[in-house]
């Protein structure tokens, strides 16, 4: 009977609009939930059909469930660094338990979610609002951000409680500066100089004139010479009845210099064409070396009396480091020296700090020593570790372990084969740099611009040569691996490093790319999904890039509590992304996705569902009324 169909009709208009109702009101409580994706009811048809066309068999409706799981809920800024959120395609893939090495045990579900609120829990890992693990392809053992992704089922717990703490070798120091154009270079090692009573008379009277020279060998054997490569054997300039020699030619003197270091050899030093101040600069070659002299004296009209010149040695090329006082010394509180006794008249020096493998700082002196126009050498004159001193408070070298400056000779022997073992016992002067403390030759442009770096061959910091660096392995030192850093001057051409200009020095930037050990203070995540463990020194660590999976059809997917939802067969299989990639959406950082619940929507909804029930419920009263009508007609 109709009536009775009629009834039934009504009873399934109350039932799906109740199911309806329960939806609204899920979505209305899940409003605030993270990540929430709202439900709403699908109305369909139940048709009946009867065995005769003229009679209507009334079915009724069924409503079914529609999870909107695809839809985009509004990005909200989060204060947490472990707050994400994915603006787009894919899925979080999180799982209830994992191994303590992060990987998932077999058998175990892998969950996913948008609710990107992720903490890290006891032992490290980051963890979801409901426990879950969150994860993803970790970094390799040295930090590398991963680029290839994996399948589902080998993705691991992401874990940033493993690393305590973080160092960086330096690598590279890059220096700017200005090395004053008007700096003079030092004066010659050598000086010899004409007494008056050796004055020669002008215009010429006969000749050659011949001084000896012989006297300037004693006591003058192995001072280093920086115009040469200091690798070199030991400058040590002995002569042969050498002489200075004044040989007439028309009106004029030809200066010259013979017999240096065998007979035979001369060298021209200048030309005296009037009478006045003899001033010459000349560089001799000899034996494991250059010889650096200057010549000085009189040229008058009185009769000469061919007396010896004066020999002068100075030690104005010898580079060295000196007390207090200014006497040489080989501690590591010395200074780089530039008085007239040392005879470096121009000198400045840049002092950076580099990093170990350790993490433990080392200060470098850098000192820059101008030896002819547009030319400097560029010393380092000492390596210390940072914050360490000796009883009397000295800096410790970085080799040594000691206050002892391992860039400098103490004055004492050096046996054969030692590092650095100069080939004469005065080499090894106290306070003296050693041949190896030279980085190399730094060559200018008439504009100022750079136009070159030559490195010392043998420096003990030469990033070139394999042997080379700062050995810091022994018990004395850190025990860190050789240091041993690219010193960077500039681009060739620019003047985007060290210059030579203007009359002043500054040293206007050194940049180093190591760091000193740092204790972790956080955690954060960037635009790509790399999850990076954050130090107080300013580095970030990868620790490995969280996963974005994606699925054919993601409303398919089965919800369950905890804002989760686990594969189906009508979802597809799960494929794996980076933020960004191959489809899959955007990871934002201290952001997390809001519900699709609209509460406008929810409550509009709501009155017409409650004004539908009312309606079903009025056709089941209505056929309830009129079976009574039926009923009445017996009595």
């Amino acid at each position: 009977m109709s009536i009775y169909g009629s009834l039934k009709a009504g009873v399934t208009g109350l039932k799906s609009q109740a199911s309806s109702m329960a939806m609204i009101s899920d979505n209305i409580a899940n409003a605030n939930t993270i990540g929430y994706k709202r439900s709403v009811a699908d109305f369909e048809t139940l048709v009946t059909k009867s065995g005769s066309t003229a009679a209507y068999a009334p079915g009724g409706v069924r409503a079914n469930t529609v999870a909107l799981i695809d839809q985009q809920g509004l990005i909200n800024a989060s204060s947490s660094t472990t707050d994400i959120a994915i603006a787009g395609r894919g899925f979080f893939a999180v799982a209830n338990s994992v191994s303590a090495n992060g990987s998932v045990p077999t058998g175990t579900e892998r969950l996913y979610t948008r609710a990107g609120s992720f903490r890290t829990n006891s032992e490290g890992f980051l963890t979801s609002a409901s426990g879950e693990y969150l994860l993803g392809v970790p970094a390799d053992s040295s930090g590398n951000v991963p680029t290839a992704t994996l399948p589902v089922d080998q993705l691991k717990a992401i874990n940033v409680g493993s690393i305590t703490g973080s160092a960086k070798a330096t690598g590279t120091v890059s220096i700017g500066a200005n090395l004053p154009a008007t700096s003079a270079p030092p004066t010659n090692k050598y000086t010899v100089t004409m007494a008056a009573t050796s004055a020669i008379p002008f215009p010429p009277a006969g000749g050659p004139h011949n001084f000896p020279l012989t006297g300037l060998a004693a006591g003058v054997a192995g001072f280093i010479d920086p115009s040469v490569d200091p690798a070199a054997a030991a400058v040590t300039p002995t002569y042969t009845a050498g002489n200075l020699t004044f040989t007439v030619s028309g009106s004029s003197y030809i200066v010259s210099i013979n017999d240096i270091p065998t007979a035979g050899q001369s060298t021209q030093v200048g030309t005296i064409t009037a009478a006045g101040t003899l001033d010459f600069n000349t560089t001799v070659a000899v034996t494991g070396g250059q010889l650096a002299l200057k010549i000085t004296g009189p040229i008058g009209a009185g009769g000469p009396t061919l007396t010896a010149p004066t020999n002068t040695l100075t030690e104005r090329y010898a580079v060295r480091m000196a007390d207090s006082t200014g006497a040489a010394s080989s501690s590591t509180s010395a200074q780089f020296d530039l008085s007239t006794g040392s005879g470096i008249q121009s000198g400045y020096t840049s002092d950076v700090t580099v990093y170990d493998s350790l993490g433990v700082g080392h200060n470098i002196q850098l000192a820059y020593i101008k030896t002819a126009a547009n030319t400097w050498d560029v010393y380092v004159t000492k390596m210390t570790i940072v914050g360490r001193t000796d009883a009397n408070g000295n800096p410790i070298d970085s080799i040594t372990g000691s206050s002892k400056n391992s860039f400098v000779f103490d004055g004492t022997a050096v046996a054969t084969g030692a590092y650095d073992n100069p080939t004469a016992a005065a080499q090894a002067a106290a306070g003296r740099l050693r041949p190896s403390s030279r980085l190399g030759t730094l060559s200018f442009n008439t504009n100022g611009s750079i136009s070159g770096f030559a490195a010392n061959a043998t420096a003990r910091l030469n990033s070139s040569v394999v042997t080379a660096g700062a050995d810091l392995s022994s018990p004395q030192s850190t025990g860190a691996a050789q240091l041993n850093p690219t010193f960077n001057f500039g681009t060739v051409g620019t003047k985007n490093g060290v210059t030579q200009q203007s009359d002043a020095f500054a040293t206007s930037f050194i940049n180093q790319d190591g760091v000193r050990f740092g204790y972790k203070t956080g955690v954060a995540v960037d635009k790509d999904g790399v999850v990076r463990a954050v130090f107080d020194n300013g580095q970030r660590l990868a620790v490995a890039r969280v996963a974005i999976v994606a699925f054919a059809d993601p409303n398919k997917l089965d919800a369950r509590s905890g804002n989760l939802y686990a594969q189906t067969d009508a979802s597809g299989s799960p494929t794996t992304n980076f933020s960004g990639i191959g489809g899959a959406g955007t990871i934002q950082s201290n952001a997390l996705e809001g519900s699709t619940v609209d509460l406008a929507e929810e409550f509009t909804d709501m009155i017409v569902t409650q004004r539908n029930y009312s309606a079903n419920s009025k056709t089941i009263t209505t056929s309830d009324e009129m079976l009574q009508e039926i009923i009445n007609l017996k009595r």
